[in-house]
């Protein structure tokens, strides 16, 4: 699995899902992966349906900033949380708000 096959099939399927949880956020995410299988997502909880797409956007609420081998670390692991405060300990993980960064989790990763 790659962070392309997570935003692709995955992320768009957890928004059809959760879409009441998805509004409740109300935010513009911006995701930046690095490396092979990375690349740049939006994830735009403000509008319904919430959307999924590939791309880059001026106006995020939030960013996130990781390597596409640590993602796939956190969407595969058992315990997310922990995995979430290791990469912020270690400096793995960029996020420009975290209060935000917290509420997706609820969204992607539970």
């Amino acid at each position: 699995m790659t962070a392309r096959d997570f935003f692709e099939k995955e992320a768009q399927k957890l928004m059809a899902e959760k879409a009441d949880q998805a509004s409740e956020v109300g935010a513009i995410f911006q995701f930046i992966i690095g490396g092979d299988g990375g690349g740049n997502w939006i994830l735009d909880l403000k509008n319904s349906p919430p959307s999924v797409k590939e791309g880059s956007v001026d106006n995020a609420d939030c960013t996130v900033e990781i390597s596409n081998e640590d993602f796939v670390k956190l969407v595969t692991a058992e315990n997310k949380f922990t995995v979430i405060m290791q990469l912020f300990q270690f400096g793995k993980m960029k996020v420009s708000n975290p209060g935000l960064g917290m509420k997706i989790t609820k969204v992607l990763f539970s």
